[in-house]
């Protein structure tokens, strides 16, 4: 059970470090955060990987925060867990300087390398996206809450309201 704490308390403080690493702009942070295998497509893998790719995508917004919410963490062995993360985000767009919300779940699979543990990958999926009042919801396929399958089999089976 000691294990299982101590993972559960080192896997949630990654994900905070994580989101204070991003509305700091610390590319040394958040790349350390990353295990060695860690895919960033063109930006390459690793801390490396993970370097390139925040600052490529921090061009396109100006100051931010994120700020966690709910984790489900769900640990497999001592060195392999998967979770879920809510987020909520503010971001800033430099282009129109509006401030734009988006609302989201990281899935994530972590990794416990040289006796840390660290982000294997992290999969946003989104419920929606408000920029100047107007909410957008996500409708790709990956979108919450209808990527959940009980969400789906929730609305095939329920009876009809009768009410």
């Amino acid at each position: 059970m000691n294990d299982w704490l101590l993972a559960d308390a080192q896997i949630r403080a990654i994900t905070h470090r994580y989101a204070l690493a991003l509305d700091q702009r610390d590319v040394a942070s958040i790349s350390e955060l990353f295990s060695a295998d860690a895919e960033f497509g063109r930006h390459g893998t690793g801390p490396d990987g993970a370097r390139s790719f925040y600052a490529h995508i921090w061009r396109r917004f100006g100051r931010s925060v994120h700020t966690i919410g709910t984790q489900v963490i769900d640990v497999h062995s001592a060195n392999s867990a998967t979770g879920v993360v809510y987020c909520r985000a503010e971001q800033e767009d430099l282009a129109t300087e509006v401030w734009n919300i988006l609302q989201f779940a990281y899935h994530d699979e972590y990794v416990r390398e040289d006796e840390q543990w660290r982000f294997r990958s992290r999969a946003p999926r989104f419920w929606y996206r408000e920029s100047g009042g107007v909410r957008t919801l996500a409708d790709e396929p990956s979108a919450l809450p209808a990527s959940w399958d009980s969400w789906r089999r929730f609305w095939d089976e329920a009876p009809g309201s009768d009410t």
